[in-house]
């Protein structure tokens, strides 16, 4: 650790923070030795996703998803209208589409905040652009779900949306991995069953990852290389605070919704011990 980076944060030493974890005189001198190998341990993870990230951004020459298709021809159409916070987070999707490096985004807010519009308002981008886009759920109630919501608002610009779940009849499966790879579908919703070899994309532009807490990394790394240099954006419900999520998704651009729809119930969250002193 460099000497200026121990005197700013007045830090301990590495052989004397080893010494006084195992063997501390006080209590204040094992709080000191604690704060010292917590410190390293964080600010080495910072600056393995900030070298992860810049490697990313410098050699990975991603899609430069047209200008010429503006977000504004769905928006202007939905029968409702978008929150601040939803504008703010496709303003900054869209600006990152149109560069010519590799987008990895982070799209977070609470349940009922408008996530699955921004996600279907990015997709028409996509796919009017001239690529196909996958979103990957966890659930096949949820891709369902999914594949309503798409189809309700996508279709009337002509782009076909389609479901991809293992328990769905064989013949049907087979004609729209065939549909697939032959480009004639445009938007594909589905679980697990999208990471199947057999699943084979003609032009994948776009991943997007639905409570990406399910999901490991090696499933999202396999969905994206499907494609070439794919623009990709997790999403997640799960409130962490902005600071954390820079320390847990350093590698990750950060989109926040931090405004719920108007007549939207507030979301509340509870611990709940169980009945009867158990």
């Amino acid at each position: 650790m460099p000497e200026y980076i121990l005197n700013e944060y007045k830090l301990l030493d590495i052989n004397s923070a080893i010494n006084k974890i195992h063997f501390p005189e006080n209590f204040e001198e094992f709080e000191k030795a604690k704060r010292r190998l917590s410190f390293e341990e964080l600010l080495t993870m910072q600056l393995l996703l900030l070298n992860l990230k810049h490697k990313c951004n410098k050699k990975q020459t991603g899609i430069e998803f047209s200008k010429d298709v503006k977000m504004s021809d769905v928006i202007d159409k939905l029968p409702f209208k978008l929150t601040k916070a939803q504008l703010r987070a496709l303003e900054e999707i869209d600006r990152d589409m149109e560069k010519d490096t590799v987008m990895n985004r982070l799209l977070q807010g609470d349940v009922g905040s408008g996530k699955t519009i921004v996600a279907i308002i990015t997709a028409y981008k996509a796919v009017k652009s001239g690529y196909q886009m996958a979103i990957m759920a966890p659930t096949s109630i949820l891709a369902s779900q999914h594949l309503e919501s798409f189809s309700e608002i996508l279709e009337q610009f002509g782009i076909r949306c389609e479901l991809l779940i293992s328990n769905m009849p064989a013949k049907k499966k087979r004609e729209i991995i065939d549909d697939i790879k032959e480009g004639n579908v445009d938007v594909i919703i589905g679980t697990h069953s999208i990471l199947q070899e057999n699943v084979i994309f003609k032009n994948l532009g776009l991943v997007i990852t639905d409570e990406q807490h399910r999901f490991g990394v090696n499933q999202r790394r396999i969905i994206s290389q499907k494609g070439k240099n794919v623009d990709t954006i997790v999403m997640t419900a799960t409130p962490i605070p902005r600071t954390l999520a820079l320390i847990l998704y350093g590698d990750l651009d950060i989109s926040i919704i931090d405004e719920l729809p108007p007549n939207r119930k507030k979301i509340d969250t509870f611990a709940v011990r169980t009945f009867n002193g158990r």
